[in-house]
C-alpha cells in the first residue's frame, strides 16, 4: 500500500492538481513494475486515495526491495512525501485479504514513527519499550516536575508517557489522541486542586481536542503536548507565587493553633482541599522541611517553653502539645535538645556559678 503523506498538503490541491499527481504516480508503478524481472506478475489498483500493489513474488526481501525502489523514484521525481506499508506474504489469492490489511496497518504506523518511510508490517513491533511505569504513575511524575519546576525531568517524562499511551492503544490513531487527551485533562485536574491549572482547559475542553486532533504526526502531538506542559510550567512559576504565600501562612497559622490536636499529613490535605501527595510536595517546596518535621518542630517549641515556665508534670506537657506516649515525647524531645525532659528542666532551673 503507497499513499501520500498528509504533511504534503493534498487536503488544499484542487481536484485537477489531484488527478495529475495520481496519474503521475500511476505512470511511475506501472513503468516500475513492468521494468522488473516480474512482470506481467503485478497488479496495481488505486483505492481510497492510495495506491494497492499485489504481486506475486518468490524471494521474502523483493517486496521490500521494489517498495524502497518506488519510495526513492516518488521523492526524486516528483518531490512527494508517500510512505508505503508491506504486508504479510501469503501463499494463495484466498488469502491476499490477510496480506491488504497487514499492509494498512504498516502504513498505519507512519503516524508514530515519522512520515515518508518505508514499513515491513512486524517490524514497526521492535522497538524500545518505555520505563516500565504506568500512564497514571507517569502523569503523577509530570505533575511532580510541574509543581518543583523541573524542566528536565518534565521533557523525559512527556517521551516516557507519549510512548506508553503508544504502547497501551495499539498505535491506532484516535486511541492514541484519546490518550493524550485524557492524560491532559487529568495532569491540568490535579494541578486546578493547587490552584495552577490552565483554565481554557478545563472550561473549553473542545479546544484542547481541536489542537491534538488535526496532527499529522505522532510527533506533531508531542510538540503540542510539550507547548501545553511549558504554558502550565510558566503559569505555575508566576500565578501560584502570590497564592503560594497566602496559602502557606494558612497552613502555617493553623498549625500553630491546632498542634496539640492530632495533626496529620491527610487531615491537613483534605482541610486545605489538596490530596496528601501535593501537600506534602507543596509544603516541602516552600519551608525546606517535610510536614512531619515542621509539626514536630512547633510541638518542641511548645513543649521547651512550658518545661521552663510552667510546673506541669513531663507526661502533662505531652499531652498539652499533642503527644498520647510519653516515652515518644521524651525520645522526640531528647532528639531535638540533646537531653530528656526532665533532664533539661534540672539543667536549666540549676543556679548558675
Amino acid at each position: 500500500m503507497l499513499e501520500i503523506d498528509e504533511n504534503t498538503n493534498s487536503s488544499q490541491w484542487e481536484e485537477r492538481e489531484r488527478n495529475l499527481v495520481n496519474f503521475a504516480l500511476s505512470n511511475i508503478i506501472r513503468e516500475t513494475l513492468d521494468q522488473e524481472l516480474n512482470a506481467g506478475n503485478g497488479l496495481l489498483v488505486q483505492k481510497e486515495g492510495g495506491f494497492a500493489i499485489l504481486i506475486q513474488h518468490e524471494q521474502r526481501e523483493y517486496p521490500l526491495q521494489l517498495a524502497t525502489d518506488l519510495h526513492h523514484k516518488i521523492n526524486s521525481y516528483l518531490k512527494l512525501s508517500v510512505s508505503c506499508g508491506i504486508g504479510l506474504s501469503v501463499t494463495s489469492i484466498e488469502e491476499t485479504t490477510k496480506s491488504y490489511r497487514s499492509a494498512l496497518k504498516a502504513l498505519k504506523i507512519n503516524y508514530f514513527i515519522g512520515m515518508n518511510q518505508v514499513i515491513r508490517y512486524g517490524d514497526e513491533l521492535a522497538r524500545v519499550q518505555p520505563e516500565n511505569k504506568t500512564i497514571t504513575e507517569l502523569q503523577s511524575d509530570l505533575v511532580k516536575a510541574l509543581i518543583n519546576q523541573q524542566k528536565e525531568q518534565l521533557q523525559l517524562l512527556t517521551e516516557q508517557l507519549l510512548e506508553q499511551i503508544r504502547i497501551q492503544t495499539g498505535e491506532n490513531k484516535n486511541l492514541a489522541i484519546s490518550g493524550v487527551y485524557n492524560s491532559i485533562l487529568t495532569i491540568n485536574q490535579e494541578l486546578t486542586e493547587i490552584g495552577g491549572g490552565m483554565e481554557y482547559i478545563s472550561s473549553k475542553q473542545g479546544a484542547l481536542l481541536e489542537r491534538l486532533a488535526p496532527c499529522p504526526s505522532y510527533a506533531d502531538v508531542a510538540h503540542v503536548v510539550e507547548e501545553i506542559l511549558s504554558e502550565m510550567l510558566q503559569q505555575l512559576a508566576s500565578k501560584l507565587t502570590r497564592k503560594e504565600s497566602a496559602l502557606l501562612i494558612k497552613i502555617k497559622t493553623y498549625i500553630e493553633e491546632h498542634y496539640a490536636s492530632n495533626i496529620t499529613l491527610e487531615s491537613m490535605a483534605a482541610l486545605f482541599y489538596m490530596n496528601s501527595y501535593y501537600f506534602s510536595s507543596f509544603f516541602k517546596k516552600h519551608t525546606g522541611q517535610n510536614f512531619k518535621n515542621h509539626v514536630t518542630e512547633v510541638r518542641m517549641k511548645h513543649a521547651l517553653k512550658l518545661l521552663i515556665e510552667s510546673d506541669l508534670m513531663v507526661y502533662e506537657i505531652a499531652e498539652q502539645v499533642g503527644y498520647n506516649n510519653v516515652r515518644h515525647f521524651s525520645d522526640m524531645f531528647k532528639k531535638k535538645f540533646g537531653k530528656v525532659p526532665q533532664e533539661y528542666r534540672q539543667s536549666f532551673r540549676q543556679p548558675q556559678s
